[in-house]
């Protein structure tokens, strides 16, 4: 799968920490990851509790969607970053790919799934850090969805 996006950082001068932490909280990062691990979670759930093709190929969907659009948001003004990011989106995506390929149920492509999203958490985890060590602020990560209630509550 190829990189899920690319947008033109050009245009911003000044030093590097200022750079990422004005990309940052332009692109609304901390929200993108936070939606990302949020997504990751209902795929888990939904295959857990086996509740069927239907939903499990619904929040797949909104996951490779949510990692595709956090791509859009690339390249950072950190080449480090950007690579980290390029990184954890594409295997989010592939993740995504692999779980609605796979439908409900145990089965090889639905690990192969969980495996992919685990290794594109650990590269967004590390992104955080990057961003953290080049601004000396962390970024909090927040979802767009209230917690409890529904299928995932």
């Amino acid at each position: 799968m190829a990189t899920l996006g690319a947008c033109s950082a050009g245009g911003q001068s000044g030093p590097l920490s200022s750079r990422v932490r004005s990309w940052v909280q332009d692109t609304a990062l901390g929200q993108a990851v936070g939606t990302l691990f949020g997504d990751s979670s209902k795929v888990t759930t939904a295959v857990r509790r086996r509740l069927g093709s239907g939903v499990v190929h619904t929040v797949c969907l909104v996951l490779f969607q949510d990692a595709a659009s956090a791509a859009g948001n690339l390249p950072s003004p950190d080449p480090r970053l950007t690579a980290l990011l390029e990184q954890a989106y594409d295997a989010m995506g592939r993740g995504a790919h692999d779980c609605y390929d796979a439908g409900a149920g145990d089965s090889p492509l639905q690990r192969r799934s969980a495996r992919e999203r685990a290794r594109a958490a650990a590269l967004l985890d590390q992104a955080l850090t990057r961003v953290r060590a080049v601004t000396g602020a962390p970024v909090p990560t927040t979802t767009t969805t209230a917690p409890g209630g529904g299928l995932f509550g």
